[in-house]
């Protein structure tokens, strides 16, 4: 199933998603449902030894656990699972990096799946990372559900089940650079990292606010999109990119965060219209803030429309671009490189580079102009201010949503965006902007803008989209 956390996918999985495992269940029918099956079951490795058959059970259920789910969510599409040797290892250089809090062997978790394939449960399209030319090239092995084991899913109801996600060091999740590989890792042993007591108390935050969230009665009542979006996906974690926790420290996981802007105005929550707040340039507002001044008051309003010559989409781009870059010569070679397609930039960033940044003289005179307005960018020459902020404005996000999860209101966030039920509109906006007064980083507060969502109730109580005349609709109570 999705891997809800990780931002390393790549087109290596076309439409398929990553398999979790991370999911588990006490229900009684998915350990009758294992049982059985194991007794039907082909392995590599022989059940003559009881805990050799203990441990084929375990990954067996953690596999039934995934397919399960998918059959949940859309039984139509394939698993990702490498069959790489090297899995689990320092070795192994691919995307797949799964958050695995019960240790799964991954080798194991393959050789079930190879017992599945044997039975007639699922189908493998062998998947090739060379450069050959053949078919399934560039993109991992995937899994496919037969109607045989949607079958058996049936039987026992294991769509039915409402698994929960185990999370990693309770929440708190640390990914580290690692020599030869382009992405970065997730840690495994926490045993040795010291957390500050404001790290720590976000992983007691998150145990609260994942089970407001997983029994709020929360509907997507129309898509825009065709991007599938799975409700049972409500748990959040809290990753950073260092052990001192200084970089990112952003919440990531929720179905929300995948979201298209545009479904998200459809988001009801306890059958009442959304409003979505947030904060405007604010890693801009942070960075003044930060350093001890204010953003001057005629660019206030709107501190990246400074030019009458170049859109606001592309000095918010480059400024945006700058603070991941080691300074204005930094940034000069971050523009060459996405011109040559060399860098991950979106399709809509890379039309913006091309027609206004067709060289490295035009990106000067750009960053001239933006200078000129904004003198104190000169002095982001660390290519770590990126993340810095963002770990700040992690910590907006923390004070805003353990302060509404402590009075019982669900917020979604989205870094520096939150949505709520209109009713609780005006305590957000109170919150949001208590948030840099605690902080006390007064300076770096920014303006906030409010979007109204296009649900409303209709006669029977219940969240409808407005003015739709055949909604796509999804909503998920667990509650009931």
């Amino acid at each position: 199933m999705q891997n809800d956390t990780n931002e390393d996918r790549d087109l290596l999985m076309e439409e398929s998603e990553f398999t979790n495992l991370d999911w588990t269940t006490n229900d009684e029918r998915m350990d009758m449902a294992t049982e059985n099956l194991f007794q039907s079951l082909t392995f590599k490795t022989p059940k003559n030894r009881e805990d050799a058959r203990n441990n084929l059970k375990r990954h067996l259920r953690a596999v039934l656990i995934v397919f399960s789910r998918l059959a949940q969510f859309d039984p139509s599409q394939s698993l990702a699972y490498p069959r790489n040797n090297n899995i689990g290892t320092s070795s192994y250089k691919g995307n797949y990096q799964p958050y695995n809090p019960f240790n799964y062997n991954f080798k194991k978790i393959r050789e079930v799946l190879d017992a599945l394939e044997i039975h007639g449960f699922v189908k493998c399209e062998v998947g090739k990372q060379d450069y050959f030319k053949g078919k399934y090239q560039g993109r991992v092995s995937r899994y496919i559900m037969l109607e045989s084991l949607m079958d058996y899913l049936s039987r026992y109801e294991l769509s039915d089940i409402q698994y929960a996600k185990k999370l990693l060091n309770g929440g708190i999740v640390i990914k580290k650079s690692v020599p030869g590989r382009k992405s970065k890792i997730v840690i495994k042993d926490y045993s040795s990292i010291i957390e500050p007591e404001d790290v720590a108390e976000s992983k007691r935050f998150l145990t609260q606010y994942n089970e407001l969230i997983s029994t709020a009665d929360i509907a997507i009542t129309h898509q825009e999109s065709e991007r599938p979006v799975n409700l049972r996906n409500c748990y959040t974690t809290r990753i950073f990119q260092d052990e001192g926790f200084t970089l990112d420290g952003r919440f990531y996981g929720g179905w929300w965060m995948q979201c298209e802007k545009n479904d998200r105005w459809y988001i009801a929550i306890n059958n009442e219209q959304t409003v979505e707040c947030d904060f405007r340039s604010n890693h801009l507002y942070l960075f003044y803030g930060l350093n001890g001044e204010a953003i001057p008051e005629n660019l206030r309003s709107d501190p990246y429309e400074i030019s009458e010559l170049y859109p606001r989409a592309l000095i918010k781009l480059l400024i945006t671009r700058y603070f991941n870059c080691a300074g204005e010569y930094g940034i000069i070679n971050h523009i060459r490189s996405a011109r040559g397609g060399f860098t991950d930039e979106k399709e809509k960033s890379l039309q913006l580079i091309r027609e206004y940044l067709p060289d490295d003289k035009v990106c000067r005179e750009v960053m001239d102009i933006i200078f000129s307005s904004h003198p104190i960018l000169r002095t982001a020459t660390d290519y770590q201010w990126g993340l810095r902020l963002m770990n700040w404005d992690s910590k907006v996000a923390l004070y805003v949503l353990q302060t509404m999860t402590d009075e019982g209101i669900p917020v979604l966030g989205i870094h520096d965006s939150f949505i709520v039920q209109r009713s609780s509109h005006e305590r957000l906006k109170a919150c949001m902007a208590q948030a840099y007064t605690y902080l006390d980083i007064p300076l770096a507060k920014p303006p906030m803008h409010t979007t109204y969502g296009h649900a409303h109730r209709n006669q029977e109580g219940l969240a409808v989209a407005y003015n739709i005349a055949n909604p796509r609709y999804q909503r998920i109570n667990p509650t009931q």
